[in-house]
């Protein structure tokens, strides 16, 4: 399905209706502007009450749970989905708000929809929608804010439905909620460098959501393809797939799940005690209302950064990749100093940093890497 036979699905309105209407060409707003103008309609204390809180080591537009998530990896049970009433959107906003997709690379398929979390085992609850009806319904929040900033309009109709206020946008059972998994991938390195190498991007403008923001190495939408013996609703088996395709230049299939014969993730698959593969968070996006696990995936023994690190190659999703070790003060200085983050990915580098200090800190910087993003 195409975004404009997406479109109609949804609001009733056709592409030749929305070719007659003027739109008007908007540029995106700075982070800064939409990230306190959502932290302010978001107020901690109502985000509070829903047990959830606004991420406490950086100042991004997202929460995460009050009760931190355990450190293993987050198992899934499926249920079944309320029924959701679509909003109504005027064409003439629709318009405006569709203009922006035009140039990236929207597809349909499915994905997992979160319908409820509990973090202290860490468990999740899982049903199949369709990632377009998210990204033009939910997921639409994220361009009615840009074009309301840009525009200096103060009405929010599509956000005043769907997340009018902290407590409708974390009753995951009242819209759609897709998302998916980020992960902090750090390899360990020998003497002389006795560190981690962690890849971060720069995402391609193409990428449907966070376009030409920063963020950890895979960033993916959570989705129930080929899995082999593994759980496919199982935010870890995303993680094993992505880092395939996004990390080793491994070819997206949806049938497959040839990713777990690659060299790399036999490895990783037949070493478990050489890796920290753990929980760090849940985030929800206090922007476009998705969800995104974060997860860890350090591998302690070298010899998986002298047999693989040569053949790490990023897929499309990358406009540039960056390698840093875990030791340069400068290089983590400068890139959490850049103001456009994807939130939850920031988070998931945080996170995963504290994590890595606690767990191995001999390849790590005695300071805290916090400090570079306040």
């Amino acid at each position: 399905m195409g975004l404009f036979e997406a479109i109609e699905n949804i609001y009733g309105t056709s592409a030749k209706e929305l070719s007659k209407i003027p739109v008007k060409r908007w540029e995106r707003p700075e982070t800064i502007r939409v990230r306190e103008h959502l932290l302010e309609y978001y107020s901690d204390d109502t985000c509070r009450a829903q047990g959830y809180e606004h991420y406490p080591y950086a100042r991004i537009a997202a929460v995460c749970p009050i009760q931190r998530p355990s450190r293993m990896l987050p198992k899934a049970i499926s249920v079944d989905a309320p029924a959701l009433r679509p909003p109504v959107l005027t064409a003439e906003l629709l318009a405006q708000l569709a203009f922006p997709m035009h140039e990236t690379a929207l597809w349909d398929g499915e994905t997992f929809r979160l319908l409820g979390f509990e973090p202290q085992e860490p468990r999740a609850a899982f049903a199949i929608d369709s990632f377009l009806r998210f990204r033009l319904t939910t997921g639409l929040m994220r361009e009615e804010l840009h074009y309301a900033i840009a525009a200096e309009m103060t009405a929010l109709p599509l956000r005043e439905q769907i997340a009018p206020d902290a407590a409708a946008l974390l009753d995951f059972r009242n819209h759609s909620v897709c998302g998916g998994v980020h992960t902090l991938c750090a390899f360990a390195r020998p003497a002389p460098h006795h560190d981690f190498v962690i890849p971060l991007q720069r995402r391609s403008s193409r990428v449907g959501v966070a376009g030409g923001s920063y963020g950890v190495i895979p960033m993916a939408f959570h989705q129930p393809y080929g899995a082999g013996s593994l759980d496919a609703r199982e935010p870890a088996t995303t993680a094993l797939r992505e880092i395939f395709e996004e990390l080793f230049g491994g070819e997206e299939s949806h049938e497959e799940s040839k990713f777990l014969t690659h060299p790399a993730i036999e490895w990783l698959r037949d070493h478990e005690s050489d890796l920290h593969f753990e929980t760090t968070n849940l985030f929800v996006s206090l922007f476009g209302g998705n969800y995104d696990f974060s997860l860890l995936l350090a591998v302690t023994n070298t010899d998986f950064w002298q047999m693989f690190g040569p053949s790490l190659k990023t897929g499309w999703e990358s406009g540039e990749h960056f390698l840093l070790s875990s030791m340069d003060r400068a290089a983590w200085w400068r890139i959490l100093q850049q103001g456009d983050w994807e939130a939850q990915a920031l988070g998931c580098c945080l996170d995963g940093l504290r994590r890595l200090r606690l767990a191995e800190p001999g390849r790590m910087l005695r300071e805290s890497y916090d400090a570079a993003t306040s």
